[in-house]
């Protein structure tokens, strides 16, 4: 019998070199049953499915006090590879208390019971500091501002230790694509140079003018539209919306020549500005990506980071890809044209800056936009979803 060698794949490594797997399909029910039990909220659950599938690759476990400060300080994990985003897993005092200080939990969704996998514990500490530590992850220590409310509202301790899956149908029909699945798509389209694009919005022509200019100008085989689909925070476009509108275009062969990959990032905000910027970038290494676009004020909070805070971290990490950085995209009604050069542009002062907060509004109020800004349809689309169920549209 002939044995035929599949083609190595020439897709970008894993960001440390090795896709992270994580499942536990030897361990029976009735053991499962006998370990402690700690349930936990889809923010959480959605961290055990990426850390397990790879996504956060290469961070296996939840992190440890010390692991957390190598991160904040030095922008990379004790291992010595590039990471700014600490991943942790906080509890309450009370929870604490009902959980051994090493050794084997079952983990379950706190919303039906059920099982999703389990964890190693290896330590649980209580925050030493943890106004220092808030103010090097977010750069303030203001309540005012989402991710320090939601660091001092989820506990004062912290879990950490290595989750596995228990591999379930229920679990499968909650995964999805996971970067193993969207890697060997890749090989079989024979891709080799895939952009990346993180996304939170409904397509607009700005969004569509990058995409475009990023995949002709970097001779890419293709695009990973990549929109968040976890915990969004209210008034944002609802994670349907944003993927029926993104199919509509691909439809409609917007990126051909190039190809086109939906794949949804079953993630949370973090409000964490530049730190989570690089997060966004390295999730979408794991899944193929050699190039990650970062447009102006990614992943801001309100007015906590400059909105090139970003695209300037960037520049000091070695993330072994190449970060495409864009400025604003504007609308010119006297040249009727999308554009980020404005050298051709005669008044800066006619610009209309095209944006998710002005589509959002236009929804909401019901007024028109310009084509340019957002394809008509899309907009009628999405004002008709509105008038009909407001939460078909936002959350």
């Amino acid at each position: 019998m002939i044995k035929i060698k599949s083609k190595k794949s020439r897709l970008i490594s894993p960001h440390g070199g090795k896709l992270i797997q994580q499942y536990n399909n030897n361990i029976s029910i009735e053991n499962l049953n006998k370990l402690p039990i700690l349930g936990v909220d889809a923010n959480i659950q959605s961290d055990i499915i990426q850390i397990a599938t790879g996504t956060y690759s290469p961070v296996k476990r939840f992190m440890c006090l010390n692991e957390i400060n190598s991160v904040l300080n030095q922008n990379m994990l004790s291992n010595g590879i590039s990471w700014t985003l600490p991943i942790i897993f906080q509890i309450q005092k009370i929870q604490k208390e009902s959980l051994p200080e090493k050794g084997l939990i079952s983990i379950v969704n706190d919303q039906n019971n059920q099982i999703i996998g389990v964890m190693n514990i290896e330590s649980i500490e209580k925050f030493k500091n943890i106004d220092k530590l808030i103010d090097q992850w977010f750069l303030t220590q203001s309540n005012n501002h989402p991710g320090v409310s939601m660091i001092k509202q989820r506990g004062d301790y912290i879990i950490s230790g290595k989750p596995f899956l228990i591999k379930s149908d229920m679990l499968d029909k909650i995964i999805g694509l996971t970067p193993k699945l969207v890697r060997k798509l890749m090989h079989d389209k024979n891709w080799t140079n895939v952009i990346g694009f993180h996304t939170r919005n409904i397509p607009h022509r700005g969004h569509e003018y990058i995409q475009l200019k990023a995949l002709t100008e970097n001779n890419a085989d293709a695009i990973l539209i990549s929109p968040i689909s976890g915990e969004k925070k209210a008034g944002d476009f609802s994670s349907e919306i944003v993927l029926d509108l993104y199919t509509q275009l691909m439809d409609m062969g917007y990126y051909e020549p190039y190809g086109s990959l939906l794949c949804p990032l079953q993630t949370y905000s973090r409000f964490s500005g530049p730190r989570e910027a690089v997060f966004t970038a390295l999730c979408r290494k794991n899944y193929g990506c050699n190039y990650f676009i970062v447009g102006r004020d990614h992943t801001g909070v309100g007015k906590y980071y400059d909105i090139a805070h970003s695209q300037k971290f960037f520049a000091n990490l070695d993330l072994d890809m190449t970060i495409l950085t864009f400025d604003s995209v504007y609308y010119s009604p006297e040249q009727d044209m999308v554009t980020d050069d404005f050298k051709n542009i005669k008044s800066i002062n006619e610009l209309v800056n095209i944006s998710g907060s002005i589509i959002r509004k236009s929804i909401r109020e019901g007024f028109n936009l310009p084509n340019n800004i957002v394809r008509r349809q899309f907009l009628e689309h999405c004002m008709k979803k509105y008038i009909n169920d407001q939460t078909s549209v936002f959350v």
